[in-house]
């Protein structure tokens, strides 16, 4: 015969059982924050990237006739690739050649 003090045991500190619903939503909290962190702290450094490295100088949009280029500005030229050299490539168009270095 089974004793009856064995039935009715009481558990001191036993955990309350826990819904699925509720145990999602602990586990969402701490995956939302580091997913918040990790969107904060990647835009924080691409701006911070931004700031230190100074923007490179722009060529303008409008073409130069190739024999009416300065000798040292920057400058934008259209043409076709009639040589090329390693890494340099001579640009020709109408006017005249002029030897590209892609560096």
């Amino acid at each position: 015969m089974p004793n009856e003090d064995q039935d009715n045991v009481h558990t001191e500190g036993a955990a309350t059982p826990v819904s699925p619903g509720q145990r999602r939503r602990r586990l969402a909290i701490p995956v939302i924050a580091a997913a918040v962190a990790l969107v904060i702290g990647a835009a924080g450094g691409a701006g911070a990237v931004k700031m230190m490295r100074p923007m490179p100088e722009m060529a303008p949009l409008a073409p130069v006739a190739i024999s009416a280029m300065p000798g040292s500005s920057l400058v934008t030229i259209k043409g076709k690739v009639a040589e090329i050299y390693g890494n340099k490539f001579v640009l020709q168009d109408d006017s005249g050649k002029a030897l590209v270095e892609t560096g």
